[in-house]
């Protein structure tokens, strides 16, 4: 079957329980230029909602549909190192936080992203026929109102909010795979004061067996 380049990628939206390296395509475009160490947007979970991923290692996998493609790539180079990212994998080991989480922690001051989720309205979308698509449900009613009402791009923070108490997320969802909305990830730059990380005096890279076992998970 061909073989097809992949990236194993530290996704920030992924709980401690599910935290794992996920494998995405790489597109065609990004194949010269992509690295271990670079900060990539990544559609995920079942609503394909924008995330920014770091890309722990690079690989080759067999042709899947199922398998999901990076968005676009954040960073031109590398951000951190290799010796940096088997330190967070260390520190993932040893304090029980997720990859990312690690990887947060040790990314140089002035580089973080924040990443809010816009959902917008499909191209040339029937705004009575969208609404009549949706029948008796309130939730997607309210959450295609929501997104109308703002012009047609609505922040998730602002759904919501409209929502309350309740989650949108099932009602969004349903909503894009309608091809009803369509989902987009704005990326911000946040400027945070320098602070120093240090490698732990007794974390050996050559005999951490914990650090060797990463391979594989990232193969």
């Amino acid at each position: 079957m061909l073989q097809i380049p992949v990236a194993k990628v530290a996704v920030l939206a992924a709980t401690f329980a599910f935290d794992r390296p996920y494998t995405y395509k790489i597109p065609q475009p990004l194949t010269d230029t992509l690295r271990p160490g670079c900060r990539v947007m990544v559609p995920f979970s079942r609503g394909n909602r924008p995330c920014e991923g770091m890309v722990l290692a690079l690989d080759q996998a067999q042709d899947d549909p199922k398998l999901k493609p990076i968005t676009r790539q954040l960073d031109p180079e590398p951000i951190l190192s290799p010796e940096l990212i088997r330190l967070a994998i260390w520190m993932h080991d040893r304090f029980f936080c997720t990859i990312y989480d690690a990887l947060h922690a040790i990314l140089p001051a002035g580089v973080w992203y924040r990443v809010s989720t816009v959902y917008c309205a499909a191209p040339e979308l029937d705004a009575d026929a969208a609404l009549t698509l949706c029948g008796r449900s309130k939730q997607r009613r309210l959450a295609l109102e929501t997104v109308l009402a703002h012009g047609g791009r609505c922040p998730l923070e602002t759904l919501q909010t409209a929502f309350g108490d309740k989650d949108p997320a099932s009602a969004l969802h349903w909503l894009v795979e309608q091809k009803l909305l369509t989902v987009e990830g704005a990326e911000k730059r946040v400027v945070r004061d320098k602070h120093d990380v240090g490698i732990p005096p007794f974390c050996c890279w050559d005999s951490n067996a914990k650090i060797n076992n990463l391979a594989d998970h990232l193969r």
